[in-house]
């Protein structure tokens, strides 16, 4: 049930979900605490790539970030769905500052090291599996399901945009000798302490109802909740084979700037722009459909975009075709989980927002853990070649996500019809 619903009066079209104060304010928060966040990770990446050099040791920091979680994704949806999820928000946002303001220390003071990086990794996913199940599910309480499926894009438009503003800050900023790593990491712990402000002004909302199971049983239910309905289910296996095949392309791109067109950090923080410009433009054109039909369509369309963008990049002759390969790569990936994010909402009963949001998210940790073995082929074979490998497994996911879609509707047509 939610209690602080949308009023009825609230205005249409593609910023609906904006009418309603509470949810302005989350998002505000959360846009500032997205684009610490790609601060922060641009700084990472390049920080990584200048203590390794390789593509294999890029992959270990996203393993790192990707098991952490796997481990932590089922506790944040658990925590969700049992607990105050404006406290989930404040604890992790918290840890957010301290771990930017730590590496930044670490690199000023001459002491960085690579493990640091991976114990960062780690703390920082815990960190995202408090977050969330958290912030997805007190999106609903705010909202209702009104406006559910507006504000879950307006989310994802604000994460795109702050793809746009954080590399292009952090690929400046490494660009300057002064300010460099160092000035990325310090600028990434400021944004996350105007991002913790922020979200401790967000009025609270009640506790989900006490659960009298253990969180291991209440985990498990939310798995079987997930396999007793079948299209639930089947929308999260598909979510999650894309992300794991298709969204390490992005820490790989510090090595597409510098191996195979050597343009430097001012080049990967281009393609991360390039990426995060075609994310929001296509999520500023889909922000005001819904749930239906046309939300199917657009998803299984969007896939076929996100791999026909990865064979580009595998084949891209020169960097600006690069550029624009990347553009639709990000179109497609984020256009495809704003879809199907929203079907899953709601096609998923209230009492499981949180655990079924942490079996979506689960995926992120994969394609943590998939950089890795993807970094040591890309080591083996070459850059392109693994591109178009990922690319023909996202293409996979296209097409079986296109059946699907036409099963659902023919199921739906077959439901009204009786």
């Amino acid at each position: 049930m939610s209690h602080a619903a949308a009023p009825s009066t609230a205005r249409g079209g593609r910023f609906a979900a904006l009418s309603v104060p509470g949810y302005r304010l989350l998002f505000v928060s959360g846009t500032v605490s997205f684009v610490a966040t790609q601060v922060q990770i641009i700084g990472r990446g390049w920080l990584a790539n200048t203590l390794t050099g390789s593509n294999s040791g890029l992959g270990v920091v996203y393993l790192c970030f990707g098991v952490a979680m796997l481990i932590s994704m089922p506790v944040g949806g658990v925590l969700a769905d049992r607990r105050s999820r404006r406290a989930l928000l404040i604890v992790s946002q918290a840890m957010f500052v301290g771990i930017n303001a730590f590496v930044g220390i670490a690199v000023a003071a001459g002491f960085i090291r690579f493990w640091m990086l991976l114990i960062t990794a780690i703390l920082q996913a815990f960190g995202f599996g408090l977050l969330g199940p958290a912030r997805m599910a007190m999106t609903v309480d705010i909202v209702g399901r009104e406006h559910m499926a507006n504000a879950v894009v307006l989310s994802q438009m604000s994460l795109n945009s702050a793809r746009v503003v954080g590399p292009a800050v952090a690929g400046v900023g490494l660009g300057i000798a002064w300010f460099g790593t160092v000035g990325v990491y310090f600028t990434a712990a400021g944004l996350s302490l105007v991002g913790l402000m922020a979200v401790l002004s967000l009025p609270p909302t009640p506790r989900p109802s006490p659960s009298q199971t253990g969180a291991f049983t209440s985990f498990a239910e939310g798995i079987s909740y997930a396999r007793r309905e079948r299209r639930v289910g089947l929308l999260l296996i598909g979510s999650t084979v894309a992300v794991v095949l298709g969204m390490p392309y992005l820490a790989f791109l510090p090595r597409v700037a510098s191996s195979m067109f050597d343009t430097g950090p001012g080049g990967y923080g281009a393609l991360s722009v390039a990426s995060a410009v075609g994310a929001v433009a296509v999520s500023f054109a889909i922000a005001n459909v819904g749930s239906g039909r046309r939300a199917w369509v657009i998803q299984w369309i969007s896939a076929a975009a996100f791999a026909a963008g990865l064979a580009a990049m595998a084949l891209a002759p020169t960097f600006a075709t690069s550029m624009v390969a990347v553009l639709i790569v990000g179109a497609g990936s984020s256009a495809f989980q704003s879809m199907n994010g929203s079907i899953v909402l709601d096609a998923t009963d209230e009492r499981f927002h949180g655990r079924v949001q942490s079996l979506m998210m689960w995926a992120f940790g994969g394609f943590g853990m998939a950089a890795l073995p993807l970094g040591a082929l890309a080591d083996a074979v070459g850059l392109r070649a693994m591109l178009a490998v990922i690319a023909v497994g996202v293409a996979v996911v296209a097409a079986s996500m296109r059946l699907f879609a036409a099963s659902s509707h023919a199921e739906s047509v077959t439901d009204r019809a009786q």
